[in-house]
């Protein structure tokens, strides 16, 4: 009985483990955290805007940048994005002498190991009159319809800079719109976690057996 609920334990702990393990390595490039981050407010400009993430970027600034517009609406970021050694980060840097208001970034990461084109925007405010302005007009952190968000499997080929490729699949292929984020567990890496725990679990059991 104790052998038998050893080995039980071993096939839940083992499927779980091989989900998880799965479900990261198969995960696309996501923002861990920005600085400035989303909402915040600022006392005086910022000298550049950073983003941290869980996938390498790929060295592409057409497809993989920050770019930040200020209060009137220009584009106050200066130069390319610049990667970091490990590929995980990215920053750009701002004009000097920027003033209150509020900026909006707009940020892409291309995948370096899926291939996948991810983007979205966030707004962050210098001063509090800026703040308080957005609230009582009500604008969206994330930018609202200012912002292009985008996903794109761009294994198919380079999308062309300057056009918005379609986030659709083409006929005949998978659609990829279950795919939130990584906040769900496709079908296959269900049966692959559970697979390996039976697997895993079979063996254990037989070690257990010969030991009890």
């Amino acid at each position: 009985m104790r052998a038998t609920f050893r080995m039980g334990i071993v096939v839940a702990a083992t499927g779980v483990a091989a989900m998880f393990l799965v479900q990261i390595a198969s995960a696309h490039s996501r923002p861990i955290r920005f600085d400035p981050a989303p909402g915040a407010v600022l006392t005086a400009a910022p000298a550049q805007v950073t983003g941290w993430f869980t996938s390498d970027l790929r060295r592409d600034p057409n497809w993989n940048f920050l770019r930040v517009l200020g209060p009137n609406g220009q584009r106050v970021d200066t130069g390319e994005p610049i990667l970091s050694a490990d590929r995980l980060s990215m920053t750009v840097n701002l004009q000097s002498g920027l003033g209150p208001g509020r900026y909006l970034v707009t940020w892409r990461t291309w995948d370096d190991a899926d291939g996948e084109i991810f983007g979205d925007c966030f707004t962050f405010f210098v001063g509090q009159e800026a703040a308080e302005a957005a609230i009582a007009q009500k604008v969206r952190l994330d930018g609202g319809s200012q912002c292009e968000r985008i996903e794109f499997d761009a294994n198919a080929g380079t999308p062309v800079p300057g056009q918005t490729p379609t986030p659709e699949a083409p006929a005949g292929e998978d659609d990829h719109s279950e795919d939130d984020g990584g906040g769900g567990l496709p079908g296959w890496a269900l049966v692959l976690g559970v697979a390996g725990g039976v697997a895993v679990g079979l063996v254990g059991g037989k070690l257990i057996g010969t030991m009890a």
